[in-house]
Order: structure tokens, then C-alpha cells, then sequence
């Protein structure tokens, strides 16, 4: 017997789909990152698979928010680390 509900890895692939027309009304530029950004949800689906939710845009977009938020806290740390070096710098005679 065949499976009764489609699997989330399915689920996104159909929402995303749906969003084709709004991608394409996109900007270039725009569509490069959007493209990026729903690729997060592709990389966090096994999670996404796990969350007990009829909306598939739920873990989608917590997948999207996830990923943006461990860009934050590299860039956070870069920018730190650099304005550490940079203090450092000035402080030496």
C-alpha cells in the first residue's frame, strides 16, 4: 500500500512551486536570493519533516529564519574579531 499524505519533502516542493509566479516577477538579483533563501528550507528539511504541522510554510519559514540567524552570528563574529584587531592596533605606540 501506498503512503496516504504526501511527505514533507514533497509538501515543500509544492509550495514552492506555487511561489514560482512571485519568483518570476522578481527581480534578477532578487531571484538569486530568493532562490538562496528557499534553498535553506531544502537544507533543513529533515527537521522541517519532524515538525507536526498541516502548514508546510510553518518549517519553511523557521528553516529560512534559522539559516539567517547563523549568518547573523558569523558575521556578528567577524566584525567583532575585526573591530577587537582594530583596537588592539591603534593601542600599540
Amino acid at each position: 500500500m501506498g503512503r496516504t499524505a504526501p511527505t514533507y519533502r514533497t509538501l515543500l516542493e509544492q509550495v514552492l512551486a506555487e511561489w514560482g509566479p512571485y519568483r518570476r516577477a522578481l527581480r534578477t538579483v532578487d531571484r538569486a536570493n530568493f532562490d538562496r533563501m528557499v534553498n535553506h528550507a531544502r537544507e533543513h528539511a529533515s527537521a522541517g519533516s519532524n515538525l507536526a504541522d498541516l502548514d508546510p510554510t510553518t518549517p519553511i519559514m523557521l528553516s529560512v529564519l534559522l539559516a539567517h540567524e547563523a549568518e547573523l552570528v558569523l558575521l556578528r563574529r567577524a566584525l567583532e574579531a575585526h573591530l577587537e584587531d582594530g583596537v588592539d592596533r591603534e593601542g600599540e605606540p
